[in-house]
């Protein structure tokens, strides 16, 4: 029909209820998906989720419920029959009364310079925002459990690249690399008072700078409640930086029809730390100098028979 080679569209409805046959949730989505005769592609898609009943949110805890929210995403891809290639892709989550937001975005490029060789690159970015973010749960010796929250503001950014390289129809290589900076920084620290109130802002407590205090030398925020000693806690600053390189490369070689050899190496950096700010240009650079956790591996399968 026109440029249009093929469509299709689906829509949803769901409906989630718990072992105490309450509803915890629901919601519905409409997606739909265009093919066009240049071999282009582009999906798209909405969804509202009501409000709904979180059972795992405080990490053991009562049940805690979630504002309603809406999500949807827009994504296309050119064609992948061209030596170079591009897809790109946008996410977002709303939630109703600044509850949460994300936003994620991808873009991809894809090269085959010649039929035995393929470099996919693909990086990302993301940013998450939780009012209701759980941080830690706390008895401070008054039989009462204090099911702590905080805001939480995260950045993450991600760049894959693999290559697939058949060398002979028998013996081909495989890499795939990703280096991954993401920071999260914790404020608006709260308590849970009711979690199923109807009114959203009467489902905690948010501390008030009397109440709560950062101790930069033991890195240890130290809360009062009020004058009795046993309403006093403290816990450690949830703050992070997560600086990571993942890698594995895989060789093989099907040294005889259906008995093949596979020699693997696989390589970690890991480094994490508490600053809770996102500064990719200092973290980035940091990379290289973290201590390397090198994996080597070697599997052979053989064939009996003829």
């Amino acid at each position: 029909m026109g440029i249009i080679r093929s469509a299709g569209i689906n829509i949803n409805q769901m409906s989630n209820w718990n072992f105490n046959l309450e509803n915890a949730g629901g919601g519905g989505d409409i997606n739909y998906n265009l093919q066009f005769t240049n071999n282009w592609s582009f999906n798209n898609g909405f969804g509202y989720h009501i409000t709904s009943l979180s059972a795992s949110m405080l990490r053991g805890g009562p049940a805690f419920m979630l504002p309603p929210s809406t999500n949807g995403y827009a994504g296309f891809r050119t064609n992948q029959r061209r030596q170079l290639s591009f897809n790109s892709q946008f996410s977002f989550t709303d939630g109703r009364e600044d509850s949460q937001k994300r936003r994620n975005y991808n873009v991809g490029m894809t090269y085959r310079p010649f039929n035995t060789l393929m470099l996919t690159l693909t990086p990302s970015y993301s940013i998450y925002e939780n009012n209701t973010q759980y941080v830690r749960t706390i008895n401070p010796g008054d039989n009462e459990n204090r099911y702590l929250l905080a805001r939480l503001k995260q950045k993450t950014v991600a760049m894959s690249l693999r290559v697939n390289y058949t060398i002979t129809p028998d013996l081909s290589l495989q890499f795939w690399g990703q280096p991954f900076f993401a920071s999260g920084n914790y404020d608006a620290f709260k308590r849970v008072t009711n979690p199923r109130a109807s009114e959203y802002q009467q489902r905690f407590y948010t501390y008030s700078p009397s109440q709560i205090h950062f101790n930069e030398q033991d890195r240890t925020y130290h809360v009062n409640e009020g004058n009795q000693e046993n309403h006093a806690y403290s816990f450690r600053n949830p703050d992070f930086n997560v600086i990571q390189f993942l890698g594995n490369m895989v060789v093989r070689w099907e040294y005889r029809p259906g008995s093949t050899l596979f020699m693997v190496w696989s390589q970690t950096r890991d480094h994490f730390h508490d600053n809770g700010m996102f500064d990719l240009h200092h973290d980035a650079g940091q990379l290289l100098d973290i201590k390397p956790h090198n994996v080597f591996m070697l599997k052979f399968t053989y064939r009996f028979g003829a």
